[in-house]
């Protein structure tokens, strides 16, 4: 008889206290609300159709059970604290349907109601009906029972979708470790987004050039559930596989210099374009590096220097030295003074020259060649990239 009347008191108690929250469950795993909610609660004349009677009277919550109505919330109760925690358990989305069972222990009593009205009195027809309700409490009711609700609980933030920008013009350089999450910029996401390589280009000493690789992104909602395509993406990405020595952390990346006196590698901001470090030579200076190159393919090779003096005398070369070594069949593809060479940033200037591999000229040697004519000069940076 009283467990229709509590489980109805206590769903309304309970959505409405919900209502009242001052604030939202947030969307991620862990995210919890902790209030306090009274374990005393009072029913007055509350209408039960199983016995045709007003209920009135308290129950005590003596224990709470969340039955798993949504697998990615959990309900508890401590009646000693008066402390109800709703906690997020796991990423996803919620109904927000709860199923909950109450130990309750309770001391109702029943009252009828009627309503009264004095007889009509003939003497006096316009008089009016004097009526009243009447109560009548008649039996009391106590006991213990157990009683299951399903209250619905809305209070919770909506988790965004992932929402990624791939990046463009994508650079890499060779022989690098790369990490999928550095081609693209998130725009919105669950928590935490990761990313993985689903085919991942050659980027090796062999793979200059443009590749297209795709990638696998997700969010704490895509690693709770992969196949959820708002939290799951699967991105297309054009790379542009280089090869740049920048000098950083004393790596020449393969380059063998030989000076007609000295070089080194030294750090110096105020001389540098890329990284704070550059090769400083007090003479001529002479790097090599083998190359594995497509026949046929264009490449274009960078260097950025700045002698210590511009000179019209100086003479800065590339060239292209066959596998056999041959001297004969060396093919220099680019000379120039530093004088004349365009200018950029700091005092630096460019040495660029496109150039298409040849017959017998897959296999070489690249070199690269400064004669510092007055005092010495500075070595940026070299860089060689496949243009078609």
């Amino acid at each position: 008889m009283a467990k229709s009347s509590i489980a109805a008191h206590f769903k309304r108690e309970l959505e409405v206290y919900f209502k009242n929250l001052d604030f939202k469950l947030g969307y991620l795993k862990g995210s919890k609300i902790i209030e306090k909610f009274p374990n005393e609660h009072h029913l007055y004349r509350n209408w039960n159709d199983n016995v045709q009677a007003f209920l009135s009277g308290n129950y005590v919550i003596k224990s709470f059970r969340e039955n798993g109505g949504d697998p990615n919330l959990n309900v508890s109760y401590n009646p000693s604290t008066k402390e109800l925690t709703i906690e997020r358990i796991k990423n996803g989305k919620l109904t927000g349907n709860l199923n909950i069972t109450l130990k309750t222990s309770y001391d109702f009593y029943k009252e009828n109601y009627t309503v009264h009205c004095d007889d009509w009195d003939p003497d006096l027809p316009d008089a009016p009906v004097d009526c009243r309700e009447i109560w009548t409490r008649y039996e009391d009711v106590k006991g213990d029972t157990e009683v299951t609700a399903d209250v619905e609980f809305d209070q919770f933030e909506e988790a965004p979708k992932l929402q990624v920008n791939p990046k463009t013009n994508c650079e890499i350089n060779l022989d690098s470790d790369i990490n999928a999450t550095d081609f693209f910029e998130v725009i919105s996401s669950a928590g935490k987004v990761e990313a993985e390589f689903i085919n991942k280009p050659n980027f090796n000493s062999n793979g200059l050039g443009k590749h297209t690789a795709t990638i696998h992104a997700w969010d704490e909602y895509g690693e709770e559930d992969k196949t959820d395509k708002e939290h799951n993406l699967i991105l297309d990405i054009v790379v542009n596989a280089v090869d740049k020595s920048t000098w950083k952390n004393n790596d020449l990346r393969g380059w063998k210099f030989t000076s007609a006196n000295q070089w080194k590698i030294v750090r110096d901001p105020d001389n540098s374009l890329t990284d704070d470090h550059v090769i400083y030579s007090n003479d001529s200076i002479k790097a090599l590096k083998n190359y594995s190159l497509e026949k046929g393919a264009t490449y274009k090779f960078t260097a950025f220097i700045k002698p210590d003096v511009l000179s019209t005398r100086d003479k800065m070369a590339l060239s292209l030295i066959p596998e056999d070594n041959s001297p004969s069949k060396k093919r220099e593809i680019f000379s120039s003074n530093s004088y004349d060479l365009p200018s950029v940033d700091k005092g630096f200037k460019e040495v660029s020259k496109e150039f298409t591999v040849g017959d017998g000229e897959e296999n070489l040697t690249f070199e690269f060649f400064a004669n510092f004519r007055d005092k010495g000069g500075y070595i940026d940076s070299f860089k060689l990239e496949r243009i078609k």
